[in-house]
């Protein structure tokens, strides 16, 4: 590096030590800006990540049939816009006429709200209790890590046994103990555990693990009091290239159950995996959107104050400008020496922005019991812009600057 460059570079530095408080009050505003844009833009990839990793586990081969056609809607409208529930009759129904090649699964919430325990130890936080059948495991795509799956006599007969999530048998027993063929109660009804599913981790904040699965007719018979009304079906294909027609199928068979007339519109929604993603995806865009355009309001502020700063400062350095043109600066090395002042001073504001940014983002996360995050195309994105601040903030400055009249400069008080 030339030698007069690098002594332009520590002046600019030095310059920013005798105006500490205004750079220090600049560079504050520019790291509030890079804070909310990193900051939200870490959170929503976290919770994007975990979300689909969770749809992803259910395999490219399965879909459900919900009363409502968007289950991701959200807005004043959504109540009104719903189809009636699928009853336990609808479900049953299409369970005994399958699509050809599929598997089908009936499930319901038991409970949303009850505590388990075992003996003396009972959980301090309530649980949720799902009534289901024998292909449930495999529809949700949930695994056992030990025991067995619900018999078709055990769904049949309403048998009280469970099948338990890792995360529960933890809080029951132990982390290295599982506990196969152990009675535990729950909500005081007692139930022989035969199974534990491997731990599948957490969506939104809500565990996947701390929960109960029993025998669907045991869940109607136990839990007549709490249990949902509204039923799930969930349908998988032998793989994936059979999806598509056991949808066309399953949407054939289900009209029929709800007895619609040809050419009535579908009262209930087919959902994949896939366009669930696709719908979370384009839901977090808006919001993404939303911390950019937020993000770069603050940056334009920003931009305006570290420019004012700039040409106050160089109003108050005329002399200190005309000095170093009169010993040779040339015009070039006094642009420089701005614009380096702007920019390191935006530079080193986004560093601290970044910084706070993730530690805000990657707190709301482990809130949400989510996996920490470090959205790398962000933090690139944010160097980028703080580096485009601080040469637009710099470049009339400097250009002022440079053009000065080092005589005039001398005389200036």
């Amino acid at each position: 590096m030339n030698k007069a460059v690098l002594n332009t570079l520590l002046a600019a530095v030095f310059s920013l030590r005798v105006n500490r408080t205004r750079a220090i009050i600049t560079m504050l505003i520019i790291a509030l800006g890079i804070a909310s844009l990193v900051g939200m833009q870490t959170a929503i990839d976290g919770l994007k990540w975990s979300l689909i990793n969770n749809l992803n586990t259910l395999g490219n081969n399965t879909f459900s049939i919900t009363k409502d056609s968007n289950p991701l809607r959200f807005g004043p409208h959504r109540a009104k816009d719903e189809n009636a529930e699928i009853s336990y009759r609808d479900a049953v129904l299409f369970k005994k006429n399958p699509p050809e090649n599929t598997v089908v699964s009936l499930s319901v919430n038991a409970s949303l709200n009850v505590v388990a325990h075992y003996k003396s130890t009972a959980t301090s936080n309530t649980i949720n209790v799902t009534g289901v059948d024998e292909h449930f495991l495999r529809c949700s795509g949930y695994e056992l890590e030990a025991g067995r799956n619900f018999s078709e006599s055990e769904i049949e007969h309403g048998a009280h046994v469970a099948i338990i999530g890792r995360e529960l048998n933890n809080l029951l027993f132990s982390e290295n103990f599982l506990g196969i063929n152990k009675e535990i109660f729950i909500a005081d009804r007692k139930f022989r555990v035969i199974g534990v599913t491997k731990a599948k981790g957490s969506s939104f904040g809500i565990s996947l693990d701390k929960n109960a699965s029993i025998p669907l007719q045991c869940a109607r018979k136990s839990f007549s009091s709490t249990i949902g009304s509204d039923y799930s079906i969930k349908v998988a294909a032998d793989n994936v290239f059979e999806l598509e027609k056991a949808i066309t199928e399953a949407t054939g068979k289900m009209r029929l159950v709800r007895h619609l007339k040809s050419g009535a519109p579908n009262n209930f929604g087919i959902t994949k995996s896939d366009s669930l993603q696709d719908l979370l995806e384009t839901n977090l865009s808006y919001v993404s959107a939303a911390a950019l355009v937020i993000g770069l309001i603050t940056l334009s502020g920003a931009l305006i104050a570290l420019m004012n700063i700039m040409f106050v400062s160089i109003t108050e350095r005329t002399r200190e400008i005309g000095t170093r043109m009169a010993v040779g600066a040339s015009a070039s090395l006094i642009r420089l020496q701005f614009l380096s002042e702007a920019t390191f001073i935006s530079i080193v504001g986004g560093i601290f922005g970044i910084i706070l940014g993730l530690i805000i983002g990657n707190a709301v996360i482990f809130f949400l019991k989510l996996d920490a995050n470090l959205p790398y195309q962000w933090i690139a994105i944010s160097f980028l812009l703080c580096a485009c601040v601080g040469v637009a903030a710099g470049y009339l400055p400097a250009k002022k600057a440079a053009s000065l009249d080092p005589i005039e400069s001398l005389r200036y008080e």
